[in-house]
């Protein structure tokens, strides 16, 4: 029994065999769990894709102004509300047109630069967004805010239509040709002084009661001078800005302005025909929340106010009623027009008449000589050379001339401007029949007549005028003659100088510093009294200065004007600089057109 119990002890334990259901059961939950994970995965990339999109398309600062970020959102409701403006100024001026208040000319002249100013809003949002930010700094330093009652009124100007006024214009632009032809190039010293003529020539016609639509068909170079200067609406919004403006919008119907200069160059007179007083632009703040949102809109607004703050007080502290000015004088050296700088010889002008067989100059090459045509036009040319010859004073020879071109040169184009010429070189535009005998007698002076001169086109009664050496052998010598000690500035100026005040001795007056010629402010201001600048080249030529006085005076009214259009925009642009130069603005190099990113920087300094 003993044993039995002991095999019984000693029987092996018995094995249950696995299920394969169970293995299989396994696999299928660590598959499952696989997948799930996995969707998880994908779940979180696509929240982050998604997250990302929104960071760089919501969120992400596109620029920095003082460590105030610019994001898509509020760069994207700038160029809305830009868009929107620029899509009602359109609205009015097509309706102005419409109307029959508006040229049509001068209507699509508009609509093309509010399309073009369409097509750059987005960049013109983020550069206004980057001022307003920054200004809005400026400001806080100043202690300027704006407040609920003032957005209110701004809100309240914008929803009005302002006030309109219809005008004739008369505008002169140096440099540009008759029938609204544009300059091309920087104006000459004389261009500018003929185009000052000019102006006031129309602005005399004007007081003698001749009428404003003929004057401006004789004077204007603007387009609208085609249509006697019927120039249509323009609004007061930007008056303060510009003296002649400013004029108008004091004006009362069938006034006319002053000639006033504007800081393009071009002469303006204006004449008041209707005024349209302000009104209210019916459901405006409806539309303007539909396009850019009621808050996005009063926070744009609020930003404004406190830019024009600033402005009003940067400017009445700046723009006071004396300032220092430079009494200047100039001497102005020319570069020759149509000079060959390879003959070394200069340029001569000279003014023509033309007598041409039977008045027909180009025809004259295909009469025989001997046709009696030929011998008549001689006989006509020598008469006139007799009888200028005869006039001793010489500017009275000189006037007398010009009444005869006008009167009876063959020539159209150099008759109707008293047989101007202009300057040219021995082998330029004109026939060597004609040059030669003036570049071969270095004994003419002016006034001096010569011919007649027989050439292909009939025979020429030329008034030689002045002959100029070479550009740079005018510009030597005048640096040789004002090294001499004690030179007399003056007395080469008037030898010398191009400018319109060569006879004065180039005197220029007294100048505030924004009336200093660009590109010479800086070596004008380090020049002391009495002190002469070294040769600076300009667009118009190579100028000499000489600082007569440096003082504080009362300032005219023009210059007042000038003084305190830019006294604003000068002071911004220095600080603006300054915060670029030093990061304090950035601007993410990724929102810029191709040609003008850096691909080699995620930051860069605005231009």
């Amino acid at each position: 029994m003993t044993l039995r119990r002991m095999a019984l002890r000693l029987q092996r334990p018995v094995r249950t065999r696995r299920d394969p259901l169970h293995a299989e059961d396994r696999f299928q939950f660590w598959v499952t769990v696989g997948f799930v994970v996995i969707i998880a995965l994908v779940v979180l990339i696509l929240v982050a894709a998604v997250g990302i999109d929104y960071y760089n398309s919501h969120i992400k600062p596109v620029a920095t102004v003082g460590g105030a970020s610019i994001d898509r959102d509020r760069w994207d409701e700038r160029t809305r509300l830009t868009l929107f403006r620029l899509s009602r100024a359109e609205g009015l001026v097509r309706e102005q047109m419409a109307a029959g208040l508006l040229d049509p000319q001068v209507g699509a002249t508009r609509l093309d630069q509010l399309n073009q100013a369409s097509t750059n809003a987005a960049q013109a949002s983020i550069d206004e967004l980057i001022d307003l930010t920054f200004e809005g700094q400026l400001a806080a330093e100043r202690g300027i805010s704006a407040t609920e009652e003032e957005i209110d009124a701004a809100i309240e100007r914008e929803a009005t239509i302002p006030e309109r006024r219809r005008l004739q214009v008369i505008f002169v632009e140096p440099g540009a040709e008759r029938g609204g032809q544009p300059a091309t190039g920087d104006p000459s010293t004389e261009e500018i002084e003929a185009a000052r003529e000019k102006a006031e020539m129309a602005a005399a016609e004007l007081a003698d009661g001749f009428p404003f639509a003929q004057v401006a068909q004789g004077y204007s170079t603007d387009p609208s001078g085609d249509n006697g200067g019927e120039y249509g609406i323009i609004t007061g919004d930007d008056a303060s800005e510009d003296p002649w403006l400013t004029q108008v919008f004091e004006l009362a119907v069938n006034e006319t302005t002053e000639v006033v200069e504007g800081s393009d160059g071009i002469y303006r007179i204006g004449r008041v025909t209707q005024i349209l007083p302000a009104e209210p632009q019916l459901a405006f703040l409806d539309r303007v929340t539909q396009a850019v949102g009621r808050d996005a809109y009063r926070d744009a607004i609020r930003r404004e106010v406190v830019s024009d703050e600033l402005r009003d007080s940067v400017t009445a502290e700046l723009a006071a009623d004396t300032a220092e000015q430079l009494h200047l004088a100039e001497i102005v050296i020319e570069q020759g027009e149509n000079e060959d700088e390879a003959s070394g010889e200069g340029v001569i002008m000279a003014s023509h008449i033309l007598y041409s067989p039977n008045d027909m100059p180009n025809a004259a090459a295909a009469i025989p000589e001997d046709d009696p045509a030929w011998a008549a036009a001689l006989a006509a040319a020598q008469a006139t050379v007799d009888r200028l010859r005869g006039v001793v004073d010489v500017d009275e020879r000189i006037a007398a001339f010009e009444a005869a071109a006008v009167a009876e040169s063959d020539d159209p184009g150099s008759g109707a401007q008293g047989g101007d010429l202009g300057f040219f070189s021995r082998d330029g535009q004109y026939v060597p029949e004609l040059t030669n005998p003036l570049f071969d007698d270095p004994e003419l002076v002016r006034g001096d007549i010569v011919g007649p001169l027989k050439t292909s086109f009939g025979h020429h009664v030329v008034l030689f005028m002045e002959r100029r050496a070479p550009t740079e052998q005018r510009i030597a010598s005048v640096v040789e003659r004002l090294s001499v000690p004690d030179a007399d500035f003056a007395a080469i100026a008037r030898e010398s100088s191009d400018g319109a005040e060569a006879e004065e001795g180039g005197d220029l007056g007294w100048l505030v510093v924004q009336e200093l010629p660009e590109g010479s402010e800086e070596i004008i201001a380090a020049l002391p009294p009495g002190g002469v600048s070294e040769p600076v080249a300009l667009a118009d030529g190579t100028h000499f200065y000489k600082l007569l006085e440096r003082a504080e005076r009362p300032l005219e009214p023009d210059q007042q004007a000038l003084v305190r259009q830019s006294a604003y925009p000068d002071w911004f642009a220095q600080r603006k600089t300054e915060a670029t130069s030093d990061g304090r603005i950035t601007l993410d190099p990724s929102i810029l057109a191709p040609s003008t990113t850096d691909e080699t920087t995620d930051q860069e300094t605005l231009p």
